[in-house]
């Protein structure tokens, strides 16, 4: 993985905000990929199992479903950026649509 440095900039404004927004993190052609698989998964939960009580679609753990989503795991844009910023201890404890 490629290391992506963390700017003071970055720094002083997860401080101040607690989030940190990274522009261009996902290329266009990545976008349309992820999007096409969301579809799909919603197109097949809509038809298996309909709405939620509240007229929503979720699905949880995602992960399973699409190799895609296992690609954003180590993203190279973001990731450096999330162990700078919390630590090398990250784990996923679930992943919902």
């Amino acid at each position: 993985m490629d290391f992506t440095g963390l700017t003071p900039t970055q720094r002083q404004t997860f401080d101040r905000d607690g989030f940190l927004l990274i522009p261009d993190a996902l290329p266009a052609a990545m976008v349309r990929r992820l999007l096409a698989v969301v579809d799909r998964l919603h197109a097949e939960g809509v038809k298996g199992d309909g709405l939620n009580d509240r007229g929503f679609w979720q699905m949880r753990n995602c992960l399973p479903r699409d190799d895609l989503f296992l690609e954003l795991l180590d993203w190279p844009a973001t990731v450096p950026l999330v162990v700078q910023l919390l630590s090398h201890n990250i784990q996923l404890i679930t992943s919902h649509l």
